[in-house]
């Protein structure tokens, strides 16, 4: 009974995004998005909104949980006993620099590198034409801190663009799909006895116009290292969603 209310709230909670919002506040209104829609038990809008999420800000409080558990749910069809692992609870050091680095808007990260950069290669200029004897001289710690200056956003910078780059072919799967060998729903044999599963996420390898005048997709599992082309998975690009949106 309080499946509908949880679905309501989660289209309050997209709604918003239509609304000027800061790259932080639509993280945090798409993690609550994905929220209710996994206690609505709509596993795929959930899964779609909480890996958006991860995309602009993944320092989102309550995100990896939320996350784990929707995960958890889609293997187990169920929200009730979708529990997260206990490490989804734990976060290293090392995690929680990797995401509050990946959390900054970019514009960001770009004026820091620059300043770094600028700074570092006057500083070095200044080391080089000052006199050896001069009491002000810019020494070596210094060059070494502004150096970090630049390195760390732009290797954030570097990091965030190779994470988008695979995101770009990144999807999650709306509702429940069969899996075809040809992009044909006449033509294509069922690749496996079960549907996909809504909140699967997938990469997608090609796309193609099938028979049928849809625009199909050839998927394969997210953690698959690579598709075998002897049983490829065709499925209609309706019945997914990309992950990588215009959010950020």
């Amino acid at each position: 009974a309080a499946r509908p209310i949880f679905s309501r709230a989660a289209s309050a909670y997209e709604n918003l995004l239509t609304q000027p919002l800061s790259q932080s506040a639509q993280a945090h209104v798409l993690s609550n998005a994905g929220a209710a829609h996994h206690l609505a038990g709509d596993f795929g809008p959930a899964m779609l909104d909480l890996r958006r999420a991860e995309l602009l800000s993944p320092a989102t409080p309550n995100l990896r949980v939320r996350l784990a558990a929707t995960r958890a749910a889609v293997r187990t069809d169920s929200a009730a006993s979708a529990t997260p692992p206990a490490s989804a609870h734990e976060a290293d050091l090392a995690d929680l620099a990797r995401d509050l680095a990946l959390s900054a808007p970019q514009q960001w990260l770009w004026r820091a590198a620059a300043l770094g950069y600028a700074c570092f290669w006057s500083a070095l200029l200044l080391r080089l034409l000052i006199p050896h004897d001069f009491a002000r001289k810019p020494g070596p710690a210094i060059l070494v801190a502004l150096a970090a200056l630049f390195a760390i956003p732009a290797g954030a910078l570097a990091a965030l663009h190779f994470r988008d780059a695979r995101a770009a072919f990144q999807a999650v799967v709306l509702h429940e799909s069969i899996g075809r060998s040809e992009p044909d729903d006449l033509t294509g044999a069922p690749s496996s006895p079960a549907p996909l599963k809504p909140g699967s996420e997938i990469r997608i390898l090609a796309q193609r116009s099938g028979g049928d005048g849809r625009t199909w997709i050839r998927i394969a599992p997210i953690d698959a290292p690579s598709a075998p082309d002897d049983s490829p998975v065709w499925i209609p690009e309706s019945a997914a969603a990309r992950v990588l949106d215009t959010y950020r």
